[in-house]
């Protein structure tokens, strides 16, 4: 499953991204806003995708420049959150990193880089190497 927030500078975004995923057959579910709200927090929107990605799951946050839900994702247990440049970035942070939760800035990407990086970090797997699963162990310990 893929769980997807976004605050009011990411809403519009999020919505669009809802039939990119329809295309792709992908199942998600909206975590919020849930409507246009300047007043929202993009914490908020965070903590409910963060709180829902399991194992197996996945999270896209998206908000104006993309920091403040990398650095409140990752506050979480069990969240590896990034925010990836470009498509091999994309891929190298989901195999390399294990990142469950994908995060987009709505004002710094046009929409068809979002979409080919939403693409390489869905289609790529993590990495099972040895180095690999050895710094994620690593990184789970921090989380203690």
């Amino acid at each position: 499953m893929l769980y997807l927030g976004a605050d009011h500078n990411g809403y519009f975004l999020k919505e669009k991204l809802k039939k990119e995923l329809d295309r792709l057959d992908m199942p998600w579910r909206d975590s919020g806003a849930k409507s246009f709200n300047k007043a929202d927090d993009y914490v908020d929107f965070a903590v409910a995708v963060g709180a829902a990605v399991g194992e197996r799951d996945f999270g896209i946050l998206i908000c104006g420049s993309g920091h403040g839900m990398v650095i409140a994702a990752n506050k979480l247990p069990g969240i590896r959150a990034f925010m990836p440049p470009d498509v091999r970035s994309a891929r190298d942070g989901r195999r390399d990193d294990h990142a469950n939760v994908l995060v987009l800035p709505a004002w710094r990407m046009s929409y068809p880089k979002v979409t080919a990086v939403l693409r390489a970090f869905l289609k790529q797997p993590p990495g099972r190497a040895s180095r690999y699963l050895r710094r994620l162990q690593k990184v789970k310990r921090l989380e203690k």
